[in-house]
Parts: C-alpha cells; structure tokens; sequence
C-alpha cells in the first residue's frame, strides 16, 4: 500500500506544483498589466526608496566589469541581486524595452516559485493534507506576499523566493537520497546569501530540519542520507560566508554588508536620539564620521559607529528598549499589500517626515484584517513553538532560523522585512488549526459516543 502510494504521489505532486506555479505566473501577469493600466511606469514612483543601492552596482557592473559603489568594490549590497538587475538591463536594451518592465516580468515568474514550494511544504515537511496545503499558498498571494513587490526593485522578495526554494531543495534530497537535489540546495541557498546577507547560520537550522524529517520518518537513518545533510551543511556554511570574503578581500573587514553597523546607529540609535530631542548629536557625529576615508578605513568607519550606537543604548536604555517591540509589532502585522500604496505614496500607519508618503483612510481601512490576521498567525505559530519544547531539535533549529527576524526590532521597514519568514509561520499556523481542529472533531465525536451509549 505504501509503496504504490509512492509510485503514484509523484506524478501527481509534479503535476499539481507545475499548475500552481503557471497560475501564479499569470496571476502576477495579470495584476501587472493592471497595475500599469491604472499607473503608467512614467507617472508613479515606482521604485523603491533603496533601489539606487542595488543600481549602482548593477551599471558598473555592466560598465566596467565589476560591481563597484564610488569607484570601489561595492560592501553596502552583495552581488545577487545587482547582478539581477545588470542582466535585466542588458536584455531591455537587446529588446529596445523600458528596463523596469522587463525587470517586473522576470520578477512575476521567478517569485510565482514560492506557491508551489509553500504547497509543497506543507505537505511533506509540515504533514499537512493537500488541501489545506493548497490554501496556504492561496492565502500567500491574497494576502500580498509575492505578488505585491512584483513591480517593486528590491531585493526581498527575491531573497525569500530563494530561501524557499532553498529549503524545499534540502526536504526533497532528504526525501529521495538524491545528490543532484543536494547540490540544487547548496546552489540556490548560497544564491539566496548573494541576495540578502542574513543567512550566516542558517545551514545549522537547516541540518536540524532536515535531520528531524528523517528521524521521524526512519527508524534508521542510511548513510547515503547522512553523507547528503553533513555535505550539504559544510558546503552552504562556507558558501553563506563569500559576501563576507568578497569584502575581506576588498576592504579588510570580515562581514557580507556594511548595514549592519548602520542598522544600529542609523535606524534605531537615530529614532532615540530624536525622541530625546538631540539630533545636533546625530548630526555632529555623522559629520565627524564622514572625515574618515569610506573604503580605506572601513573597519574604523564600522566600529566608530557601532561604538556611538551602544553608548546611545547604554545612555538612554529605557527609550532604546522601548523602540525594539514597537517596531517589531509594526513590522510583523504590516500587510503586504502596502507596497502597492507606497507606489501610490499612502501608507496606513503615519505620515513620513519628509511628506514624501502620507497617510489615507484607505490604505489603514485595508490593513486592518490582515493585522488580525497576521496576529492570530503569529499567535499560533509561537503556540505551536511552545508545543515542540520537548523535541529539542525542532526547537532549536527553529530558534536558529528565527535568528535574523530579531532584525525587525532596529527600524520601521514594515512588512517586506519578514516576508521571507510568513510563509513558515503561514505553515506553522495552518498546522494549529488543523491540530485543533482535529482534537474538536474528537472531542465531538466523543460526545455523540457517549450520547448515544447512554
């Protein structure tokens, strides 16, 4: 029986993955076309505030042969994406096409990925039935993720498509013993830390996943399968790291990106600063700082900044600690479909400084269900967290994955900051409610037993 189940299953799962991908391809086709029929490419902002970080690599790239920022090899972005957008150019310009379109297109097809591994997923590493499965990836894309930053140039939802896609490779080498999906994993999680810097330890996470789906599905675990997790674990271990060489090469400094130091000094040290009323500091300590030369003196640039930021932490604790859970809430119940009002410069939480975005009714009436949502989903997810404490793999593999998300605290950068994280939690939570689900229908039946029975 459960060998022919196997026989059968996947043809089937092949052909169900291939349709839900074409119709979220068409799906974002279609909501492209119509995005560009109410707001022509020229009218609108359509490009996203940090869009110039990822272009200037990306035209010295195509330029001069290298992915250079003021002359030097470029530390602020890694080369994934750049090396995206530099492609995408060549091609508009073999085509005599606007860049942005064919950008957008590229990024329908490409992010579409992430339905049919969310589907996938849920099943075979989640044990949910193929229907519920089904409807997380639909929620996926009612709910904005993917499918909203389609004609947006940034690179978060090319970095989660990737860590998706990432995961379902390890799941399915795993699954099959099969080398080739073990080194689709290595190549698209390494492609992923080309794309966003934030998977150091990650593999870690990942080896523990993979070696808790064998466990509970083996009562032993054959060497074939022991050989392709420990080989795929030292390869994307290594493999995370080349941003961080490419600028220890370049600069002297071991790290994938320079942001880091800003996160804390420019995002959440500065909103402190302000609320004490004190941006003259702020002001006066950038302009010692830019007197030091940016690439020569990096690693000093790095460090004189990380040092002002904790001694801002260390002066105002209180007020540093209070930023951390707000911007960690604002950023996790943020919908997703608010890059599709930035476009249009509305958001539904407040007025931008500058006056660049401001609030609308609209834009706040829409936000309000997904923030229920998004909050219950969280809720689950961390229910169901609290449940695996007795299975120490599971848990630690998790908190090992969720190590990046403590990110979402330093600034307000709203939902795209945990997209690659919602389609877990999306899985995670659709497995509560069919726990509980499951333990009602018990329950009930119980009831209707004993009724009858008496």
């Amino acid at each position: 029986m459960e060998s022919g189940m196997h026989e059968r299953k996947p043809m089937d799962e092949r052909k169900l993955l291939a349709g839900l991908y074409a119709a979220g391809v068409a799906l974002h086709l279609v909501f492209l076309a119509l995005l560009l029929a109410v707001a022509p490419i020229d009218k609108w902002n359509w490009i996203g505030g940090d869009t110039g970080t990822y272009l200037e690599p990306a035209e010295s790239f195509l330029s001069a042969g290298a992915f250079n920022r003021d002359g030097a090899p470029d530390c602020v972005r890694p080369i994934g994406y750049p090396l995206f957008l530099a492609g995408a150019i060549r091609l508009a310009s073999a085509l005599g096409a606007d860049w942005r379109i064919v950008v957008y297109v590229a990024q329908a097809a490409i992010f579409a990925l992430a339905y049919p591994a969310i589907c996938f997923l849920g099943t075979a590493l989640f044990g949910l039935g193929r229907r519920v499965a089904l409807g997380c990836a639909a929620i996926a894309f009612l709910s904005g993720a993917f499918v909203a930053y389609v004609p947006i140039v940034l690179s978060d939802a090319m970095f989660a498509t990737f860590l998706l896609a990432g995961v379902v490779c390890g799941v399915v080498a795993v699954r099959n013993a099969s080398w080739l999906w073990a080194c689709l994993e290595m190549a698209v999680v390494v492609g992923a830390a080309h794309v966003r810097p934030q998977l150091a330890i990650f593999p870690l996470a990942a080896a523990g996943i993979q070696w808790a789906y064998l466990r509970t599905r083996m009562e032993r675990v054959d060497r074939r399968r022991k050989w392709i997790v420990a080989s795929m674990l030292a390869a994307t271990l290594a493999g995370v790291e080349a941003p961080a060489l490419r600028n220890w090469v370049h600069h002297g400094v071991f790290t994938p990106s320079r942001l880091g130091a800003s996160m804390y000094y420019d995002c959440l040290a500065k909103d402190v600063l302000r609320m004490k009323g004190q941006m003259a500091r702020y002001d006066a300590f950038n302009a010692r700082w830019q007197g030091l030369a940016p690439y020569e003196k990096l690693g000093e640039r790095l460090a004189a900044k990380k040092k002002e930021a904790f001694a801002i932490f260390r002066e105002y604790p209180l007020e540093a600690a209070s930023h951390l859970p707000l911007y960690g809430v604002l950023n996790s119940i943020e919908m997703h479909w608010q890059s599709l009002f930035y476009l249009f410069r509305q958001t539904w939480y407040r007025d931008y400084e500058d006056g660049s975005v401001v609030w609308r009714p609209l834009p706040f009436l829409v936000s309000v269900p997904f923030t229920v949502f998004y909050g219950v989903a969280y809720l689950a997810a961390l229910w169901q967290a609290y449940r695996f404490r007795r299975q120490p793999l599971v848990l630690a593999s998790a908190l090992l994955f969720l190590v990046p998300y403590a990110f979402c605290g330093m600034s307000y950068q709203g939902a795209r900051y945990r997209l690659w994280l919602d389609p877990f939690v999306l899985l995670v939570a659709a497995r509560t409610a069919a726990e509980l689900a499951r333990s009602l229908s018990v329950a009930r039946g119980a009831e209707i037993r004993s009724g009858s029975v008496s």
